[in-house]
């Protein structure tokens, strides 16, 4: 278990999220692009963290399966609440987030067909 890839890095990832949502007017616009930049630089090594990983055992293998799980779950749910919440005040939602829930539910399915005719 690595504290600084599992714990770290997606905690500071969330603080700049937070700080580009810009809550009440936080952060002017150029203190919110270098916070986006931040963030975006800080994800794609979490990303590349991610897709180095190699769980020690089988103990360890099913705790990151069970992560994943759970982060895709949440992300789904959080997506199909925000559509419904925009939909419900202002009668349409982003198209946007309809697509990046599909891609979301598209790139599940088509992993794993994957791994099944890979392994």
């Amino acid at each position: 278990m690595n504290i600084i890839s599992d714990y770290v890095i997606p905690f500071v990832i969330i603080i700049l999220a937070a700080l580009i949502a810009k809550p009440a007017g936080f952060m002017p616009s150029m203190d919110a692009t270098i916070v986006l930049v931040l963030a975006a630089i800080l994800l794609s090594v979490y990303v590349i963290l991610l897709w180095k990983e190699r769980p020690e055992d089988e103990r360890d293998e099913l705790h990151v399966r069970n992560a994943d799980r759970l982060a895709f779950s949440a992300a789904a749910i959080a997506l199909l609440a925000v559509i419904a919440y925009e939909t419900a005040v202002s009668g349409a939602s982003d198209p946007l987030l309809s697509v990046i829930l599909i891609v979301m539910v598209a790139a599940k399915a088509a992993g794993l067909l994957y791994e099944r005719k890979k392994h």
